[in-house]
Formats: C-alpha cells, sequence, structure tokens
C-alpha cells in the first residue's frame, strides 16, 4: 500500500511547489486515512463504553443487586480497555510527534564533489562498454576520497557497481541501511517504509514505538471483539434491534481492522527476529564483506530494537553507541560494527 501510493506522494510534493495554495489542500488531504483511523478508535470507544458497558452490564446490574458478578465484571472491561487504549494512543503519539530520522550533514558531499558525480552520471549514457570500467573507477574514487576525507566508514556498497551508496537527490552518501524516501522527499536513517495511514516515516528514530503500536493496536482489538460479542447476544435476546445493529457494524470494522493489525505485527515480528527492515526484505543489502548480514540472533534482535530496559513503554530506550549510523554486522566466526 505504501509503496503503491509513492507517486501520490511525488505528485503532491511537486504540486505543492508549483500551485501552493491548492497543493496545501492536497496535502492535507492525504491526512484522510489518519482522520479515518481517529473516527473508527472514537466509535468503538462509544459502542464499548456506552453500549456493552453501560447500556448492558451497568443496566443489568442496577435490576439485579445482588449480582455483583456483573459490577466485577464492568470494572475489569473497563480497566482493561482504557490501560491498553491509553498504551495504544501514547504509541501513536509517539510515533508521530518523534521527529523522522535524517543523515547527519557530514554525509553530504561539498559543492566540487557534487559536481563531479553529476558530470559522471551525465556521460554514463555516452560511455560504451570498453569505457565502463574506467568510469565506474573515477566515481569509486570519488566517493571513497570524499568519505576518508570525512572519516566516514560504510559496510554497505552499491551490489552492481560496488561503490558507495550515493543519493543524487539529497547529494550525499547514504550510511548504512540509510534509503531515500520519496514520499518525505529526503533520505532516512535505517528506513522501513512510509506509513499512508498516519503519514510519518518508520525509521530509525521510531520504529520501537511503531511496533508496540501494532502489540497494543492488536491487543486492544482482541479484547474489545471478544468482550463485545457478549453484548451483541445480549441485545438480540432482548430485542434491542437498533443498538444491536450498532454492535454488528462496529464489530465488523474492529474485526477487519483486527485481522490487518494482527498480519502487520506478524510480518514485523518475522523482520525483527531477523533484523531486517521491509525496505530490506523488498532488497537485501549488499555487503563489502562476504556473508556478512545484520542478523545477530533473534534475542539479540530484539534486545538492539527494544533497547536496555522498559520494553513494553513507548519511551526512547537506545544503547549509548546506538546513532542509527553504524551497525553491528554479523561476519562468519566473527562481530563487527563498522
Amino acid at each position: 500500500m505504501a509503496v503503491s501510493l509513492t507517486w501520490l506522494y511525488v505528485f503532491t510534493r511537486e504540486f505543492r511547489q508549483k500551485y501552493p495554495i491548492p497543493g496545501f489542500f492536497l496535502y492535507q488531504s492525504l491526512k484522510l486515512p489518519f482522520i479515518f483511523l481517529i473516527l473508527v478508535i472514537a466509535y468503538s470507544y462509544y459502542l464499548y463504553v456506552y453500549v456493552l458497558c453501560y447500556t448492558v452490564l451497568w443496566t443489568t446490574w442496577n435490576r439485579n443487586w445482588g449480582a455483583f458478578l456483573i459490577l466485577a465484571q464492568l470494572i475489569i472491561y473497563l480497566f482493561v480497555f482504557h490501560l491498553l487504549l491509553f498504551m495504544f494512543l501514547w504509541c501513536l503519539v509517539q510515533v508521530m510527534r518523534t521527529p523522522t530520522a535524517r543523515v547527519p550533514k557530514e554525509y553530504y558531499v561539498d559543492e566540487e564533489t557534487g559536481r563531479k558525480l553529476d558530470e559522471l552520471k551525465l556521460n554514463k549514457e555516452q560511455t560504451s562498454k570498453v569505457e565502463f570500467p574506467e568510469w565506474l573507477e573515477k566515481r569509486r574514487a570519488i566517493l571513497e576520497a570524499f568519505a576518508a576525507s570525512r572519516g566516514l566508514n560504510f559496510a554497505e556498497i552499491e551490489e552492481d557497481t560496488n561503490c558507495l551508496r550515493y543519493c543524487y537527490v539529497c547529494r550525499l552518501i547514504k550510511p548504512d541501511r540509510c534509503h531515500h524516501c520519496r514520499a518525505c522527499g529526503y533520505c532516512v536513517l535505517r528506513y522501513d517504509h512510509h506509513c499512508p495511514y498516519i503519514y510519518k516515516c518508520i525509521s530509525y528514530s521510531n520504529y520501537k514505538f511503531f511496533l508496540l503500536l501494532l502489540f497494543y493496536g492488536a491487543a486492544l482489538a482482541i479484547w474489545t471483539i471478544s468482550t463485545e460479542i457478549q453484548g451483541l447476544l445480549y441485545h438480540f435476546m432482548h430485542g434491542a434491534l437498533y443498538l444491536g445493529i450498532q454492535l454488528v457494524v462496529g464489530l465488523i470494522f474492529q474485526l477487519l481492522g483486527g485481522i490487518f493489525v494482527i498480519d502487520v505485527i506478524r510480518f514485523h515480528v518475522s523482520l525483527t527476529n531477523t533484523n531486517d527492515t521491509t525496505c530490506e526484505n523488498d532488497k537485501v543489502p549488499y555487503l563489502r564483506f562476504e556473508g556478512a548480514s545484520y542478523d545477530m540472533g533473534t534475542a539479540q534482535n530484539w534486545k538492539y530494537l527494544l533497547g536496555r530496559r522498559l520494553w513494553i513503554l513507548p519511551v526512547s530506550t537506545r544503547y549509548k553507541d546506538d546513532n542509527g549510523l553504524h551497525f553491528k554486522i554479523n561476519i562468519p566466526n566473527q562481530v563487527v560494527t563498522v
């Protein structure tokens, strides 16, 4: 979904630059999926708190003063629901308010280096197969010389050229695991994907929050659906058809949303198990070292992602040496950080 919408993000950004006023409204329209998400959450809150907890449980308890079991059930339902909802919204706020991880200025090439690389790019189409190795060596030498002058180290290189990865749009050498986000228009550290549902880049800076958002979203959906079934049965048995229809509609939305979230979290759990990203799952990174990968083993991969402690809370718990620029690499019989 995020990939298929890339053309729309690019078009919107270019249209906004050319026509600022209509472009502003077109840009705001991209946030409609997020608005829809908030409306679904609000409607689910109404169904759970008013229809289920008040209309079903509270009314039943008032008619049966000795039924303290129902009161206990009501308290448990409200407590668990609000706890999961609070954690879900906290994660959502953290994902959205955390700045996207941008590339530091030392990775941007100077004007002279950028000019040389641009000239080589223009001459590439005119370069014959015989001259191509010489052209490639010039490009590789320019990039390696600039990296050495700034003291920059890289493990990832281009698979087809064995050159350092250079972004002609941002005019920088990409750090390891960095990729250009066409939706945002700039390079992003440990780029995972651009999420259209919250219109935010998921990257090095907010991936932990995003993963916890999926966990709490799935838990909230499972809890809500399983407990609302009781209210649905009650209303159909007692003839309150209009409230029963509301619960049916709500359950359909929640069921579809729950299935989607669970499928997404299953995918991201599999990525975390091998220390991959969505982007790297589509195109495997090419490292300088033969047989090397970022996979440090399942336990270490999760420990790296969630940090030192407070794993279940959406707060930053990164290790001191984790800066999003350099990563541990698993080379057969050794582990190094480049």
